[in-house]
C-alpha cells in the first residue's frame, strides 16, 4: 500500500498507564448513579415477604442455622417447607441463613442484601465494558441504565429473586475474568482463568440459568472484533479463512468473499460452515474447562431435567417453542418501553405456528438472525487495509485495555489520536445483539410453570446497557451530535428513575402489588389467588370465595396442578372459618387427591372433621330422613340441600353416601366423586368406606 501501511496490533497491549484499573476515570460518575440506586431503593427495605417467600424464607427451617449450610449442596430439598418446591440453589440459601443469622426474620436485612448485590453487578458492568474497550463515561451511562431500569426492580425488591441477581453476579464476573485472561500473560492469565471458572461455578450454584455462559463465550470467541489475527486462541478469518473454504492461498477476499461468487448456492453454503470448522474447533479446545465445570452439575439435575422435559413436562415442547417465540417480541418491548410492567402478565399459550403473533415474531427473529448472518460474514471477510483486532477511530474517550499499534516502522493512521473506542460496528455489537438470546436460551427451551416474567430478563438488561454504551461512546461530546445524544440519555435515565421509583412503590404491600396485576392481567388465574388471599387474611371471606371461583374458572389451561392445590386449600380455610364444614372437608380432599402429601390440607381436613363430629343431633337425623324421602320422590336438588344442611350439624357416614348417592343420580359425577373420597377417608376401616372405593372404581375415579 503506498503512502502508508496498516495498523498492526498486538492482543496484549494497553493504551495510557497500565496501572490504570476498569474504574479509572470514572469513579465519580459511579459513585453518583450508586447514590441514586440507593435512594431510590432505601423505602423498600421495609416492605413485607412476597409468595414465594413464605414457603422458601419465613416458613424454610433449613436456613434457621447455620450448620445446615453443608445440606443445602447435597440436595434441593432444603429450598422449601413443601417437598414440592425443592431447587438446587444451595448459594441463595446460604445467602439466606446469613440473613437469618444475622437479623432473623427483620425484613430490612434481606432487601439490604439484594440492593447491595444489585449495585455489585452495577460496578462489575462497568469494569466489563471498560475491560472491553469502552471509556469510563460510556461505561457508567450503560451501567446506570442497567441499574436504573424499571424491568429489573422485581430483581432487587422480590427477595427471592435473589437467585437470579447472585446468579448474574458469578455470570458477569466470570465473564470479566474472562476478558481479563486474554489481555494477561504468565500466571496472571491462570489465575484470571481460574476465578473465571469460579464465577462459572458460584452462577451455576445460584440459579441453573447461569449454564446460559457456555454459549456466551463461543459467540465471545467467534464474534469478537478484537480477537484478531492469530489471536488468543488462533481464530482465524480474512485471508487465513481462505484455505477452509476453497478460496486459494493469499486470495485477498478470505473466505466468506470467496464462497458469496460461488455458483453453485449448495456448495457455497456448505463452504460457509467449513470456514466456521476451524474456529470452533480452536475455541472449544481452550473453553474445555467450563463444560467440565458444568458436567458434574447437568448430572446432578438430570433427575429435574428429565421431568422438565420428558417425563413430566408442562406442556409439550412444540407449544413450548411457540410460546417462547412471542416471548421474544414481547421482552424486547418490555425493554424498550417498561411502561406496564406487573408481577403477572396476560400472555398466552400459542395456539400454532399460524397464530399471527407467532408468525409476526418469527419473522422478527428470521430478520434479526439474517443480519446476524451478515456481521458474522463481515466478520471472516475482514476489511481491506485493516487486520480484525483494528478498532475504528473514535475520538472522545480513552479506554481501558484495548490493543495498542505495535512498533512495526509503519505510520499510524491518525497521529496524536487514540485507537480502541467504543467498537459499535462489527464483533463488539454482534455479540451483544445474541447475548439476549443466549441467556434466555435455558427458559425459552425448558417448559416452566411461568410463561413470561421479569426478572428473567435481568442479564439481557446487561446487553441493552452495553449497546446504549458503545452508542454512546461513540459520539464525540465535543460535536453538536455527541451533545445531543447525552442530552437524550440523561431525560432517559431521569424518566427510567421515576418509572422505576413508582414500580418500586408497588411492592409496598401484598394487596397493592396483586390488585395491581390484577388490573393488568384480570385473565391470569395467580392474581385471582392471591387477591383472594389477601382478602381472607383481612376477614373478606366473601370477596376471598368469589376470587378463588375465579382462579379456577378465568384461565384453567394456565393454572398449574400445584396452585389448584392451593386454591382448594385456601378456599377450605375460608369455608372452615365461615362454619360451613361440609364444604371445607369436600375442598380440603380435592386438595388432597391432588396432592396426598399436602400437609396445609391434611391439617385443615382433620379440624373440619373433627368439628363435623358433635353429640348425636335430633335435628340432623330429621333432615337426613327428610332428604332420603326425598331422593326417594326424585326431587334430587331439595334432597341434595337437606342432606347437607344435615351434615353441617353433625358427620355421619350414612349422610354421607346419601349424599353422594344423590350427585351420582343427578349425573354430577365430578360432585359424586368428591363425597365419595371424603367418605373413604372419614369412615376408614367402616363398610361405608368399602363401599365408597367400589362406587370410585365405578365412576373410573379409583386413581
Amino acid at each position: 500500500m503506498a503512502g502508508g501501511m496498516r495498523t498492526v496490533l498486538s492482543p496484549h497491549a494497553r493504551i495510557g498507564n497500565s496501572k490504570a484499573g476498569p474504574f479509572h476515570s470514572s469513579w465519580p460518575g459511579v459513585v453518583l448513579v450508586l447514590l441514586v440506586v440507593s435512594f431510590i431503593y432505601a423505602p423498600a427495605l421495609d416492605y413485607p415477604f412476597h409468595f414465594d417467600d413464605i414457603h422458601s424464607i419465613v416458613d424454610n427451617p433449613h436456613i434457621r442455622s447455620l450448620r445446615s449450610i453443608p445440606a443445602h449442596f447435597a440436595s434441593g430439598a432444603t429450598f422449601s417447607r413443601e417437598p414440592s418446591g425443592a431447587m438446587y440453589r444451595p448459594l441463595v440459601l446460604v445467602s439466606y441463613a446469613f440473613n437469618h443469622a444475622w437479623s432473623g426474620y427483620e425484613i430490612w436485612s434481606y432487601r439490604a442484601v439484594n440492593i447491595a448485590v444489585h449495585a455489585a453487578n452495577g460496578l462489575l458492568v462497568v469494569a466489563l465494558l471498560r475491560v472491553m474497550g469502552l471509556c469510563g463515561w460510556a461505561a457508567v451511562a450503560g451501567a446506570s441504565l442497567f441499574l436504573l431500569h424499571p424491568v429489573n426492580v422485581e430483581a432487587v425488591v422480590y427477595i427471592s429473586s435473589r437467585s437470579e441477581s447472585m446468579c448474574a453476579a458469578g455470570f458477569l464476573f466470570s465473564l470479566l475474568a474472562y476478558e481479563k485472561a486474554f489481555r494477561a500473560t504468565g500466571r496472571s492469565r491462570i489465575g484470571w482463568r481460574a476465578a473465571s471458572l469460579a464465577g462459572f461455578g458460584a452462577s451455576l450454584l445460584s440459579k441453573s440459568v447461569g449454564i446460559g455462559l457456555l454459549p456466551v463465550l463461543l459467540a465471545r470467541e467467534l464474534l469478537a472484533s478484537e480477537r484478531g489475527g492469530s489471536g488468543r486462541f488462533g481464530v482465524r478469518g480474512g485471508a487465513a479463512g481462505g484455505h477452509a473454504t476453497g478460496a486459494q492461498p493469499g486470495d485477498p477476499r478470505g473466505g466468506w468473499e470467496a464462497v458469496s461468487g460461488a455458483d453453485d448456492r449448495l456448495t457455497a453454503f456448505a463452504a460457509l460452515f467449513g470456514s466456521l470448522a476451524h474456529p470452533l474447533r480452536s475455541v472449544l479446545r481452550h473453553q474445555w474447562p467450563y463444560w467440565l465445570v458444568a458436567l458434574p452439575y447437568l448430572i446432578g439435575m438430570r433427575y429435574l431435567i428429565d421431568a422438565a422435559l420428558i417425563s413430566h413436562p408442562v406442556r409439550s415442547l412444540s407449544v413450548q417453542l411457540l410460546t417462547q417465540l412471542k416471548a421474544l417480541v414481547y421482552y424486547t418491548l418490555m425493554l424498550i418501553m417498561p411502561v406496564r410492567l406487573t408481577v403477572e402478565h396476560a400472555f398466552s399459550l400459542a395456539s400454532g405456528w399460524q397464530e399471527p403473533a407467532v408468525v409476526l415474531s418469527g419473522g422478527l427473529l428470521l430478520s434479526m438472525s439474517l443480519l446476524g448472518v451478515g456481521m458474522l460474514r463481515r466478520r471472516f471477510a475482514g476489511r481491506r487495509g485493516t487486520g480484525f483486532g483494528a478498532f475504528p477511530d473514535h475520538a472522545g474517550c480513552t479506554p481501558y485495555g484495548p490493543p495498542l499499534p505495535v512498533e512495526t516502522g509503519e505510520r499510524p493512521a491518525h497521529p496524536g489520536k487514540e485507537l480502541g473506542s467504543s467498537n459499535l460496528s462489527g464483533g463488539h455489537s454482534a455479540f451483544w445483539l445474541v447475548f439476549p438470546l443466549l441467556v434466555l436460551l435455558p427458559t425459552l427451551v425448558v417448559p416452566l410453570n411461568v410463561l413470561v416474567n421479569e426478572h428473567r430478563l435481568y442479564l439481557p438488561t446487561v446487553a441493552l446497557a452495553a449497546l446504549m454504551a458503545l452508542a454512546v461512546g461513540k459520539m464525540p461530546r465535543h460535536h453538536g451530535s455527541g451533545r445531543r445524544m447525552v442530552a437524550a440519555l440523561a431525560v432517559w435515565l431521569l424518566t427510567a428513575s421515576v418509572l422505576t421509583s413508582q414500580r418500586t412503590a408497588v411492592w409496598a404491600s401484598v394487596e397493592s402489588l396483586w390488585q395491581d396485576a390484577l388490573v393488568k392481567a384480570a385473565t391470569m388465574p395467580r392474581p385471582h389467588i392471591y387477591v383472594g388471599d389477601e382478602q381472607a387474611r383481612n376477614g373478606r371471606l366473601a370477596k376471598a370465595l368469589r376470587a378463588y371461583r375465579q382462579a379456577l374458572t378465568v384461565n384453567p389451561l394456565l393454572l398449574t396442578a400445584r396452585e389448584r392445590v392451593v386454591v382448594h386449600n385456601n378456599t377450605g380455610a375460608v369455608l372452615l372459618s365461615a362454619g360451613d364444614y361440609v364444604a371445607a372437608v369436600e375442598h380440603y380432599q380435592q386438595a388432597l387427591q391432588l396432592d396426598p402429601g399436602y400437609a396445609l390440607a391434611q391439617e385443615g381436613l382433620e379440624v373440619a372433621a373433627a368439628r363435623l363430629q358433635r353429640e348425636h343431633s335430633p335435628e340432623a337425623d330429621r333432615l337426613r330422613q327428610l332428604g332420603l324421602k326425598l331422593m326417594v320422590d326424585a326431587q334430587l336438588d331439595e334432597a341434595i340441600t337437606h342432606l347437607r344442611q344435615s351434615l353441617w350439624l353433625q358427620s355421619d357416614p350414612q349422610t354421607w353416601m346419601a349424599l353422594a348417592m344423590a350427585y351420582e343420580r343427578q349425573g354430577a359425577n365430578d360432585q359424586a366423586a368428591r363425597t365419595y373420597a371424603v367418605l373413604a377417608n372419614l369412615a376408614r376401616g367402616q363398610p361405608y368406606a368399602e363401599t365408597a372405593l367400589r362406587r370410585l372404581q365405578v365412576l373410573g375415579r379409583d386413581e
